[in-house]
């Protein structure tokens, strides 16, 4: 707030901006009569206005906390954090797809019921102090693992929602990925849900917070009771009460008119403040100071704008709407007579694309986006030799990177790796570093001797039973046309139009996809 308003004081934000914005978000404030504040009469969004620039600013709303993180405060421990290692460890175990080296058995059964089942015999697990017996009476069911859990913890019924809040959000990033994969069963490789990811941090929490209470007065009711006490410390002084409110109240009177205001006045007040809760007063300064730069973009750019080019141009090109493709577009429009355009880099082709003899398909459309189609990539007709021995060099090459990082990944095996290919590992590693340009240049040689590109290849469409056999010849002219229109292409063609998509090349970045096409999903 503070930083709001000294951009208010240079100009960065106007008063104009801050009731637009007031405006925008209660339109109803405009059917509400004129206030009388001493001797002033104002508008409902000149009260707001007021208490945007001058209201004081509330304390922010406690993170929910969960039984580990009660006891670290009170206590001192430091059990919330040693539950966090252990799930993510977990989690990451269970959802190690092609990266994990070792494979966690049972994850077919799902997270709770594979975690069990290895909870036993886990190093980690002892190295806590997770009682052995605690762990040989686990529930075989996730739910009744969470029940056993919050009955131990002794959380009452109407806190329990809190509690389960609490636990999520210890770790929202796994969190979000146990909700991603429950919600979209078909491709996710092994189920997992919220409740089992409960499930295992609970089982953690109530045998850790147990052990550590023993020693404290009444146990897990002197523990409760001290987080109660706590809570009541640390309450914010500008909650919803009575007194409260008419403090605000009286603050923006204060702040309307010299004159004192009533109590009838006040009131009227508080009923027109009660329309923006002191919290939501963020969103109406950051609001104001967004339009505030839009409305000037856009005045900026509402100038007269160049004269097109006389005659047809020399091409027109489609680029991707990504950031990145602007600049190449700048820079051939100050080439020549060229025509740039911008449209999403899936050309509205929500489908599944399966590459030549590969196993899986790519989405490729924006994540929401549910794909409509599935086409595949086959040798064209008069083709299938020549395609089958790139396809057979291909699986080759493949099967010898795999083989080099099963190697690399095994318990023993990359001592005698390291033995037998430091001596070409290390002048590699060097070149890249020194000269990545040339390595990349030879690499390619290298994989186009090892594995050629097949001679021609043709686009089919497959037949599921929840997808569409590929585009029909009538969907692909009303796709055409839809892109066309929404480009404004209508006439005036170049004899050359092209349509341009991306992609990218990477080492070692776990963010590669990024790098990619957005509106294909992160593929090229």
């Amino acid at each position: 707030l503070a930083w709001f308003r000294a951009e208010h004081a240079r100009g960065r934000i106007t008063d104009a901006d801050l009731a637009e914005a007031v405006r925008r978000r209660l339109p109803e404030l405009a059917d509400l009569p004129p206030l009388s504040v001493g001797r002033r009469t104002v508008s409902p969004v000149q009260v707001l206005l007021c208490d945007v620039l001058h209201g004081a600013e509330p304390e922010p709303a406690a993170a929910p906390r969960g039984a580990a993180e009660w006891c670290d405060t009170l206590l001192a421990t430091g059990l919330a954090d040693a539950v966090d290692e252990q799930v993510a460890k977990w989690c990451a175990a269970f959802c190690a797809g092609q990266q994990g080296a070792w494979a966690m058995p049972g994850r077919e059964h799902g997270l709770y019921r594979a975690w069990r089942a290895l909870i036993e015999t886990d190093p980690g697990a002892r190295r806590i102090g997770l009682p052995r017996q605690r762990l040989r009476e686990l529930p075989g069911q996730a739910e009744d693992a969470i029940l056993d859990a919050l009955a131990i913890l002794q959380v009452p019924d109407r806190e329990r929602g809190a509690e389960l809040r609490a636990q999520l959000t210890r770790l929202p990033g796994w969190a979000g990925h146990i909700a991603w994969r429950a919600e979209h069963p078909d491709e996710a490789a092994y189920p997992a849900d919220l409740v089992d990811l409960l499930a295992v941090r609970l089982s953690y929490e109530a045998a850790l917070v147990e052990a550590a209470v023993a020693g404290v007065p009444d146990g897990m009711i002197g523990l409760r009771a001290l987080a109660e006490q706590h809570r009541a410390r640390a309450t914010s002084p500008l909650g919803d009460d009575a007194a409260s409110r008419r403090q605000r109240a009286a603050k923006v009177a204060a702040a309307l008119s010299a004159d004192a205001a009533g109590p009838r006045q006040l009131d009227a007040l508080d009923r027109v403040l009660d329309q923006l809760p002191a919290e939501d007063r963020g969103w109406i300064w950051l609001d104001a100071y967004e339009w505030h730069y839009r409305d000037g973009l856009l005045q900026r750019l509402s100038g007269t704008a160049p004269a097109p080019q006389p005659g047809r141009p020399a091409a027109q090109a489609v680029f991707c709407i990504d950031a990145r493709s602007e600049g190449m577009r700048r820079r051939l429009e100050s080439r020549g007579h060229y025509e740039t355009f911008g449209f999403p880099g899936f050309f509205q082709l929500s489908m599944r694309f399966r590459p030549l003899a590969a196993e899986q398909e790519l989405a490729l459309c924006p994540a929401p986006v549910t794909p409509t189609a599935t086409v595949v990539e086959q040798a064209a007709p008069g083709q299938e030799a020549a395609t089958a021995a790139a396809i057979s060099a291909r699986q080759r090459a493949g099967a010898a990177v795999a083989a080099f990082h099963g190697a690399k990944d095994g318990l023993a095996s990359p001592f005698a790796l390291a033995e037998a290919s430091g001596w070409l590992a290390g002048p590699l590693a060097a070149l890249k570093t020194v000269a990545p340009v040339r390595f990349n240049r030879s690499r390619s040689r290298l994989a186009r001797r090892l594995r050629p590109p097949a001679t021609a290849l043709a686009l089919a469409g497959t037949r599921q039973p929840d997808l569409a056999a590929g585009y029909r010849l009538d969907e692909q002219v009303d796709w055409a046309e839809f892109a066309l229109r929404s480009l404004g292409l209508l006439d005036g063609f170049a004899r050359l139009v092209l349509l341009c998509g991306h992609g990218s090349g990477t080492e070692n970045n776990a963010f590669e996809a990024a790098l990619d096409c957005g509106a294909c999903g992160g593929q090229p």
